[in-house]
């Protein structure tokens, strides 16, 4: 049987036979191209299924919690961090990069709290950037398993009688960095409040001795204790209107550490000024290096031969930590023996860590020292690190230097800037009155 021979038309759409090779050819890296992008779609639409799907298992294990239904409990934590790597203690506008930022993350994500507002939340103290905290404090009202007890506040709507408190310690070092620790927990009255409830402060400010007079840097130190004026070892705080510097000041010593070639200054007080104690650890390490006397520090005291503070740098943020907090003995912290473990595990390996790198360094250095005819035991660059700028050929004595500027100057700067921004305000109402 003869075979019929197919027609192209029949088998082609239209035109397609009337098409060049170079044509078919360019037809088909178009279907190609068009072939491609299809597949993209197909597997972006694919992935936005899978990443739906996810959100949605996770929206289903962050289900919302009915905070009516729990009692609250007003509680305190003692905590510590390491706060070389954070803009300081304080919630900031700027930053997210605090500790108390990573507080609350964790609060709110372990659904301990509803909000910061509601929480009635205290802190004992804000630190500054740099600074550590190994006995820092708050308290909030947090969620709560119990109906009774100190600090609770039973919910009217409450449907369990649990006779076990929650984890707290351990359900926020897991949601915390490692470098922020829950040590302790304790039921507080709700009248409790981590700042005015403390009793006394205690700050250690660690630095290498090298040819420090430590002894005479104690005696010195006395000086500072009881009930004075330290304007001139401070900061001027004016907005968060701060116009007094009576402080007191309960014990001062200055201690080697056993046999290592590192010192500390150990300062208890009832309240501190903002850099206070950096600039106390600035003057005494400039009196134990000889260059000031100890009576620089009457004179830094008397605001009637001194009323404005000179210029001097302040000690270092690296070597400060906040290392208790202290309060009546009714607050009864409570260490969970589990989470008190992971904790020294914790610190003993960041401990081990930084006990390595110190070594490493040290050994490069030694063996640059091989190499060079210079000395290494060059204490004015080593304390540079502790005393930022400075230089012992160009060191001025305090009393000869200019002084800052006042509270009356910085009280009257604050007083414009509120005056600009209330004539701002004002102008701002009238342009929304005549629109």
């Amino acid at each position: 049987m003869e075979k019929r021979k197919m027609n192209v038309s029949e088998s082609t759409p239209d035109g397609l036979q009337e098409l060049s090779q170079q044509d078919l050819i360019s037809k088909c890296e178009e279907l190609l191209k068009s072939n491609q992008e299809l597949k993209k779609r197909l597997a972006n639409c694919q992935q936005n299924q899978k990443s739906e799907s996810k959100t949605k298992r996770k929206e289903h294990k962050q289900r919302p919690i009915d905070f009516s239904k729990y009692s609250k409990r007003h509680i305190a934590f003692k905590f510590l961090y390491l706060g070389w790597d954070y803009q300081g203690f304080a919630a900031q506008e700027n930053t997210s990069n605090t500790i108390e930022e990573e507080l609350f993350a964790a609060f709110l994500k372990s659904k301990l709290i509803k909000d910061r507002a509601s929480a009635r939340y205290s802190r004992c103290g804000r630190t500054d950037k740099g600074v550590s905290a190994f006995g820092q404090v708050i308290a909030l009202d947090v969620r709560s398993n119990l109906s009774s007890g100190v600090g609770v506040t039973p919910s009217v709507k409450v449907t369990n009688d649990s006779k076990e408190e929650l984890p707290y310690v351990k359900m926020l070092n897991r949601l915390l960095p490692p470098e922020i620790r829950i040590l302790a927990h304790a039921a507080v009255d709700n009248e409790f409040d981590a700042r005015f409830s403390c009793k006394t402060r205690k700050y250690r400010y660690y630095f290498p001795a090298l040819n420090l007079d430590v002894e005479l840097m104690q005696k010195a130190a006395q000086k500072l204790v009881g009930e004075k004026d330290f304007r001139n070892f401070c900061k001027v705080d004016v907005g968060n209107n701060i116009n007094h510097f009576i402080r007191n000041i309960v014990s001062f010593d200055v201690t080697r550490i056993g046999q290592s070639s590192l010192c500390m200054m150990e300062i208890t007080g009832l309240a501190f000024l903002w850099h206070q104690v950096r600039c106390m650890a600035a003057v005494l390490i400039l009196i134990g290096l000889g260059h000031e006397k100890p009576e620089i520090l009457d004179y830094l005291l008397d605001v009637e031969k001194c009323p404005k503070r000179p210029q001097y740098g302040m000690a270092s943020d690296v070597p400060l930590v906040l290392f208790d907090c202290t309060y009546d003995d009714n607050v009864k912290w409570i260490y969970e023996q589990d989470c008190n473990e992971n904790n020294m595990t914790h610190l003993q390996q960041v401990w081990i860590q930084k006990a390595v790198q110190s070594t490493m360094i040290g050994a490069m250095m030694d063996d640059l020292q091989s190499h060079s005819t210079v000395s290494s035991n060059n204490s004015a660059s080593q304390l540079s690190s502790i005393l930022p700028g400075y230089r012992k050929v160009e060191y001025k004595p305090l009393n000869k230097r200019a002084v800052c500027e006042g509270l009356d100057r910085h009280m009257e700067k604050l007083a414009a800037k509120r005056l600009k921004l209330e004539e701002k305000s004002r102008g701002e109402q009238n342009t929304d009155i005549l629109e």
